[in-house]
């Protein structure tokens, strides 16, 4: 059987035997994978801890290209973001950004972009304190590299950007109608146009300048509900671990 070697990032596990896991990562190279783990769970085992969940690994697996399940045969860790389990917020956020790459993902289908995107919000969520800012670009950024983004510089009916004081962000369409077009049936949420920019900047700030990006007061709120209806209108449904984020953000 062919062998596949790929970083990795560890997304879910589950027991199979008394002795072995199931391990699902997201790939470098080739999207979801699942694997089962022989011996991973024997108190001896060559692998100790390798498999908690958002573990960066660099692995080697063995199958028939394609199929469902495979067999891992060998795992070197990258990196273990240990200090994301020493702080229940930022062990809360990385399951959070876990849940959004497991729904937005599946198995064999490659998006490279969206694994070092996953992997650099690991890396920041370790050592920033501008968590909920860090959450909306993580949000967004997933959307829009899974072929979602957002149409945020020109209203979906007259074309022309918008100028306005009040648009609405139409969710199912991911894009906005300005004030012109705006009646009391048009669909989607109200939101200013300042709430506006600051979702472009969401989408374009560059990693470094994080810690200088702040939503001002009460917007806050307003951009993390629509970044939350909007991720929940692609998906299908709210991500379970954000019950634990919003208690947070309150």
């Amino acid at each position: 059987m062919p062998l596949f070697k790929t970083e990795a990032i560890v997304l879910q596990r589950f027991n199979l035997t008394e002795s072995s896991l199931i391990v699902t990562s997201f790939t470098r190279d080739f999207g979801k994978v699942k694997c089962v783990v022989k011996g991973a769970r024997k108190i001896k085992s060559r692998y100790g801890g390798r498999f908690e969940p958002f573990t960066c690994l660099n692995i080697i697996y063995s199958g028939k290209e394609h199929q469902n399940l495979y067999i891992l045969n060998h795992c070197d860790t990258i990196r273990p973001f240990y200090n994301l389990r020493e702080d229940y917020i930022r062990l809360t956020t990385g399951c959070y950004f876990t849940e959004i790459i497991s729904s937005f993902t599946r198995e064999a289908e490659k998006n490279e972009e969206l694994f070092h995107l996953f992997f650099r919000a690991l890396d920041i969520l370790e050592s920033t304190d501008n968590i909920s800012v860090l959450i909306r670009i993580f949000e967004m950024r997933t959307i829009a590299l899974s072929g979602y983004s957002p149409k945020f510089d020109s209203c979906l009916i007259c074309k022309n950007e918008p100028k306005s004081k009040y648009i609405n962000f139409h969710f199912q369409s991911g894009g906005i109608i300005c004030g012109k077009c705006l009646n009391s049936s048009s669909p989607g949420r109200r939101i200013t146009l300042g709430t506006l920019n600051y979702l472009k900047k969401v989408l374009t700030i560059n990693f470094s300048s994080i810690d200088r990006l702040r939503f001002p007061k009460g917007q806050d709120k307003e951009i993390a509900l629509l970044t939350q209806m909007y991720l929940k209108t692609i998906i299908g449904r709210e991500c379970k671990s954000y019950k634990f984020i919003a208690k947070q953000e309150l």
